[in-house]
């Protein structure tokens, strides 16, 4: 199953740090917009199936919303936003599930841009560049109880693995058909 990267921002990223901003709840009635401070870590669970979407959404689970212009109870369009975003960007998949008493890896694929604009999802405070571009990233084959791990990495615009002591090329199309579970972007201006 392939799913594109704009969907990690509902779905399956982690996001830490001190780079958070507002979150935005719009009234789907009156379109009265409401914003929240907040600074912790979101975490979405990766889906069973392709959705395209991107930080703005509706609930996907009840949480009705008294407006305050209205007066109805309404299930609020939410928007998550930064402040600003740090010139390293890691974007970490969630690659596993509970399911019962298991713990099971999502296997599937997310295609991944080498380059990625943020402009949708950053107040950009100090107004910086939104602009990203991969630099490299981290794949991990296996189980949740045993696993190799291996980085690929971008270099004078070749793609390197290193597999421990193998060390190889790969075109780009191989490097970009991997399934990492985390990606790094280094700021452009």
């Amino acid at each position: 199953m392939k799913s594109h990267l704009p969907y990690f921002f509902k779905t399956c990223i982690s996001c830490t740090g001190n780079h958070g901003g507002p979150s935005r709840r719009r009234c789907t009635v009156c379109g009265i917009v409401k914003w929240k401070a907040h600074y912790v870590q979101e975490t979405w669970p990766a889906p069973d199936d392709e959705i395209c979407c991107s930080l703005c959404e509706k609930a996907a689970t009840p949480d009705t919303w008294k407006c305050d212009k209205c007066k109805k109870d309404v299930n609020p369009e939410k928007k998550n936003v930064f402040w600003n975003l740090s010139d390293i960007l890691i974007i970490q998949l969630k690659k596993y599930r509970i399911e019962g008493n298991k713990i099971v890896k999502i296997n599937n694929y997310i295609e991944f841009p080498e380059e990625l604009c943020m402009n949708k999802y950053n107040m950009n405070y100090y107004n910086n560049s939104n602009n990203y571009k991969l630099t490299s990233f981290s794949v991990q084959s296996g189980g949740m109880n045993f696993g190799h791990y291996y980085a690929v990495c971008k270099e004078n615009d070749k793609w390197i693995c290193y597999n421990d002591t193998n060390i190889q090329e790969l075109d780009e199309k191989k490097a970009l058909s991997l399934s990492p579970y985390c990606l790094f972007y280094k700021r452009v201006n």
